[in-house]
């Protein structure tokens, strides 16, 4: 979840409360002091936020101990003063002490050279602890660091009858149409349903990968334990295809919005994101369509709902971590293709750039939200969403409840992408690794890689076209399991848009 530069200046200078001693309560696990003294290092220049991506291409394949040693201590500075979840790992796993001495071990037993494969591999599994979607190591390869969710269903659908859950569509030979199921309660997800019935998915939410779910039915009068083969949520294949960074199309039920990123490498089309917001005003039915969203900073859709709903209720409550080498990367920003707002900003940060040289600190600025307040829309907001839907793609389902009478969320979990953000990376001069590194922490109710849980959860691999067909005929409309082999997911897979 990324805050824009001209939102972190607002913190920093405007919107602060002020605790000059009392860490808050809910930032206790995550802040060990409010302002500290520290150190100043210079650090590489990043040139061209775009060679990250092609950061494979520049590792070199060894480096000296020399350079080793000192990246080791560049690694040490930025983890000490850079990144937001600290003092959350340090007490949930992560011990720098160890991943100090495993680095000088590395460096000692090396002949001349150190192997920068072996650097990066070291550097990834000391940090094996670390839960947060956007904590990213990217050198030969992408390594994030999050336990993720994903959502397992077998090939059947479960109607709600009276008293009974009856199988109505069965993909699988063992288990007939008409079986009622006796399993758990909590391996049923609900599904979009024709009006006044109640369908349901059968599978599993889990952590770790599943092949098969055990479950009970009463079949041609005899209760039965099957093992159903499972496969992950399809709605994560849906990948968003439109020519544009987002669209808007007016039907006569309903006003369907594709909305591909929140990049601010993008901002001048964005703004016109919120421009449509006042054109929507009196729509009955609008459609968000984020799945595939994999974020960049959430202020484009706040004021989409400014404009559609009269306020936008924010109420993230947020610490933002301020230190030497985070203002200095801000400072260090091109603004050569920067907007005049976010240059003056800059501007801001090379003079505290400046200060911090003479007087290194690091602290928290810390920003509650105020009451809820209602605004004007009355319709109603469907929000399609899926695994892929990451960071800032996460708070259009968040804002909208907060913010709007009636909101629906269908398709499947997202990345969970909810505690840490507003990433800034970092170059290791030697290794030529980058490490993304959030600096604030967001209190929320979501677990990290749990995501948002939908209202509805649709097992297709076009998420849109089922819920267009839903609204289209809501009398009859009902999704029928199509069995579809399984497909893979590594860690590097996951949407986080890239800094």
């Amino acid at each position: 979840m990324r805050k824009s530069i001209v939102i972190v200046i607002f913190i920093a200078f405007i919107g602060i409360v002020s605790y000059a001693d009392n860490i808050p309560q809910p930032f206790k696990p995550y802040i060990d002091a409010l302002t500290q003294k520290t150190e100043y290092m210079e650090l590489p220049v990043i040139p061209n936020l775009s060679d990250i991506g092609s950061a494979s291409a520049t590792v070199p394949e060894f480096i000296t101990k020399d350079q080793a040693s000192e990246d080791l201590l560049q690694i040490i500075y930025l983890w000490k003063n850079a990144y937001s979840g600290r003092f959350y790992f340090e007490n949930n796993g992560v011990s720098l002490n160890k991943l100090q001495s495993d680095f000088i071990r590395l460096i000692e037993n090396s002949t001349e050279n150190v192997s920068v494969c072996e650097f990066e591999r070291l550097l990834v599994d000391s940090l094996i602890d670390v839960n947060d979607a956007h904590f990213t190591v990217i050198g030969s390869d992408v390594h994030r660091f999050v336990k993720c969710y994903f959502a397992y269903f077998t090939d059947l659908l479960i109607e709600q009858k009276g008293g009974k859950l009856i199988v109505i569509k069965s993909g699988n030979s063992s288990v007939p149409e008409n079986s009622e199921y006796l399993g758990a309660k909590k391996n049923l997800f609900s599904t979009l349903s024709p009006k006044n019935r109640n369908d349901f998915l059968l599978g599993e939410l889990s952590k770790d990968t599943l092949g098969e779910l055990k479950s009970s039915f009463l079949i041609n009068n005899e209760e039965k334990e099957i093992s159903l083969p499972l496969h992950r949520c399809h709605a994560s294949e849906y990948t968003m295809n439109i020519d544009s960074f987002f669209n808007c199309q007016q039907e006569k039920n309903y006003s369907l919005i594709n909305i591909k990123t929140f990049s601010p490498d993008y901002h001048n089309e964005l703004l016109k994101l919120g421009e449509l917001g006042k054109k929507l005003k009196n729509e009955e039915r609008i459609i968000i369509n984020v799945a595939d969203n994999g974020g960049g900073d959430y202020a484009y859709f706040v004021d989409f709902l400014k404009n559609l709903n009269d306020n936008a209720n924010v109420m993230y409550t947020t610490a933002s971590l301020f230190s030497p080498p985070f203002v200095r990367a801000i400072a260090n920003q091109d603004c050569s293709n920067l907007p005049e707002d976010f240059i003056q900003s800059v501007e801001k940060f090379k003079k505290m750039d400046q200060d911090m040289k003479k007087d290194p600190v690091k602290y928290w600025e810390i920003n509650e939200p105020g009451e809820p307040k209602p605004g004007t829309f009355k319709g109603t907001v469907i929000c399609i969403m899926n695994k892929n839907t990451a960071s800032a793609g996460e708070s259009v389902p968040i804002l909208s409840e907060d913010s709007l009478p009636e909101v629906i969320k269908v398709g499947e979990n997202t990345c969970g992408a909810m505690h840490f953000g507003n990433n800034e990376p970092y170059l290791l001069k030697n290794s030529k690794i980058f490490m993304d590194l959030p600096e604030d922490v967001f209190i929320s109710d979501q677990e990290e890689g749990k995501g948002c849980i939908p209202d509805f959860w649709v097992d297709s691999s076009d998420p849109v076209k089922e819920v267009i067909s839903w609204l289209t005929d809501p009398d009859n409309y009902r999704f029928y399991p199509i069995s579809i082999p399984p497909r893979s997911c590594r860690s590097s897979d996951l949407p986080i848009e890239a800094p």
